[in-house]
């Protein structure tokens, strides 16, 4: 009788367990999809995703990852996050234009991990980017007052900082100016926001701009840049500020300039 008690006993309690399994979807992994893969209208490559878990456990980590040769791992060209559910979107600057990239979401929860389907998509030729005013080429207004650029040069060690920089020189009311660009890295057709310094090395949308000697443009400013096919850029901008004698001063300019 005993026996027979027990065995009911550890079946009743391996049935509870079964049940309770199955009631919470423990032990499950998220699930993630991608949803679209487009270009805006600034030649970035927008990915969005969502994310699910049918269990209650916290998300571990979620991210994307991509690559041009199909089935890209998680660890390739890796955007990472923090673990959440919903839907994201996220932007990838500067891929190739008129090539094939293939990519991939993923998340984790404590169970383990997930990855979405594989979704290729090609990278359309750059839109031109179109600055919302008419300067000259080479040519800098300052205030309203045109000045020729006497020598402009593009390379990597052409700025004060980043990896790629443009340097322009032009004479103003004040006397010689350097005007100086300072990037990430050799930029691509989009547009770019000034900031300070340290801005450069976390955005690579963003350019440090400074008058050598005199002052920095401020923070929160565009620069419309059209990469031409790979060989010239071409860098508008209305307007930047500066102050110099405790003045403001506008400043705008057009350049198309060779890249070295």
């Amino acid at each position: 009788m005993k026996t027979i008690m027990i065995t009911v006993i550890i079946a009743l309690v391996l049935s509870s367990c079964q049940f309770d399994l199955f009631e919470k979807n423990e032990f499950q992994l998220p699930e993630t999809k991608i949803i679209t893969v487009s270009n805006n209208e600034v030649n970035e490559t927008e990915i969005t995703f969502s994310v699910s878990d049918p269990s209650d456990k916290e998300i571990k980590y979620i991210g994307i990852c991509y690559n041009q040769t199909g089935e890209p791992k998680s660890n390739e060209n890796q955007q990472l996050f923090e673990g959440k559910i919903g839907t994201f979107t996220t932007k990838i600057s500067d891929l190739k234009p008129d090539s094939t990239y293939y990519f991939r979401s993923f998340s984790a929860n404590e169970f383990g991990y997930s990855e979405s389907q594989v979704i290729s998509y090609k990278i359309p030729e750059p839109t031109p980017i179109y600055a919302p005013c008419s300067v000259n080429v080479n040519t800098i207004e300052e205030d309203n007052t045109s000045y020729n650029i006497y020598s402009e040069y593009a390379s990597a060690n052409s700025g004060n900082a980043g990896n790629y920089g443009v340097d322009l020189m032009y004479n103003s009311f004040s006397g010689s100016k350097n005007l100086k660009f300072s990037f990430n890295s050799l930029p691509g057709t989009g547009i770019y926001t000034t900031t300070d310094l340290s801005g450069i090395s976390n955005d690579n949308k963003s350019v440090y701009v400074n008058i050598t000697n005199v002052a920095t443009i401020k923070s929160g400013a565009k620069l419309y840049i059209e990469n031409i096919n790979s060989d010239s850029l071409r860098l508008t901008f209305c307007d930047f500020k500066y102050s110099q004698f405790s003045n403001e001063v506008n400043l705008a300019g057009h350049i198309k300039i060779k890249i070295n």
